[in-house]
């Protein structure tokens, strides 16, 4: 017992606040019951003893609620005194994925289309980097941030369905103001090295020198995945056909060398979305581990106070360590 302490010794505080509570509960059990608004004086009288309570003798609930106040004290407080070697798995990169939510994503090409295909990949990643930290961004003429860096890919995964290109205020293809936006969030403490997942099918070239400024001067590096074909296809939109030129139908087409060119500028690499992990694999998009972490043959460990798993004790452990 040498080693006893308390993890979180600030919660003993809450046991100062005992004598308010019994001065709060004694005012109650001695003040006006509150009859005597309602019944005659002379009627209450003999049934209201002389300190304002009921001639029933009542038990004082002062006792057990004290005992219970200094058994929550003393719980939430954490008393430890041995510690056990706890599995760790620290990420050693955080990942920004940047999905293009502009309308050539609706495109034909690859079926049913590419945007769903795009969000089908994503999923994958998220699975693949389960426990890491990784956060969304989506754009058109503007970028915004669906989902910060988190480490619970559900949060993530529950967004996807809903995003489409009808939702973004107006249509464009600003990948400049997204990598911006993703340059922020990876600059904002997270851990590790930090890496940007463009997902697209092109960005004009004319946006090409303001991504490389953004990343300028950062160790943030960007890969591209590419959605779509060399040859195109048509986009359709519900209820209207297919989007049409001059009265021709308009077939958008992926770049992948543009794409390429762009990735390498920024450190990055980029490979043509496959339905198989083979992308994932390619990018190297799985998280690695950090090497501060004792090695064992349980693998990664570090040591932690641990609490007794019983009483209000195992509680406070199993809810709040």
């Amino acid at each position: 017992m040498a080693d006893f302490h308390f993890l979180r010794p600030f919660w003993l505080l809450l046991i100062l606040s005992l004598p308010i509570l019994v001065f709060t509960l004694r005012h109650l059990r001695l003040g006006d019951s509150g009859w005597a608004r309602i019944i005659p004086e002379r009627l209450l009288t003999p049934v209201i003893r002389h300190d304002g309570s009921s001639g029933k003798q009542q038990r004082s609930p002062m006792l057990p609620v004290s005992l219970a106040v200094i058994a929550l004290s003393i719980a939430l407080a954490g008393p430890a005194w041995r510690e056990a070697p706890t599995p760790l798995k620290q990420p050693g990169d955080s990942l920004v994925i940047v999905l293009d939510l502009s309308l050539s994503m609706l495109a034909t090409d690859l079926e049913p289309n590419r945007l769903t295909l795009a969000k089908r990949k994503i999923r994958d990643i998220l699975d693949a980097r389960e426990g890491s930290l990784n956060g969304l961004i989506v754009f058109a003429a503007d970028a915004h941030v669906v989902a910060p860096l988190t480490d619970d890919g559900k949060t993530i995964e529950g967004m996807l369905d809903v995003l489409e290109p009808v939702i973004m205020p107006a249509p464009g293809n600003r990948a400049d103001l997204a990598i911006a936006r993703a340059r922020d969030l990876l600059q904002q403490g997270a851990p590790g090295q930090g890496r940007i997942l463009l997902i697209t099918d092109d960005v004009p070239k004319r946006y090409h020198a303001a991504i490389s400024q953004t990343l300028e001067g950062t160790d943030l590096s960007l890969d591209t995945l590419v959605v779509g074909t060399e040859q195109g296809g048509p986009i359709p939109l519900a209820k209207r056909g297919f989007i049409r030129e001059n009265g021709d139908i308009v077939i958008t087409r992926a770049n992948s060398e543009s794409l390429a060119s762009l990735a390498q500028q920024n450190g990055g690499a980029s490979e043509r979305l496959t339905l198989d992990e083979g992308d994932i694999q390619a990018l190297k998009l799985e998280p690695t581990e950090s090497d501060d972490w004792q090695e064992t043959d349980s693998g990664l460990t570090v040591n932690r106070w641990r609490m007794t798993a019983t009483g209000c004790s195992g509680w406070c452990y199993r809810y709040y360590c």
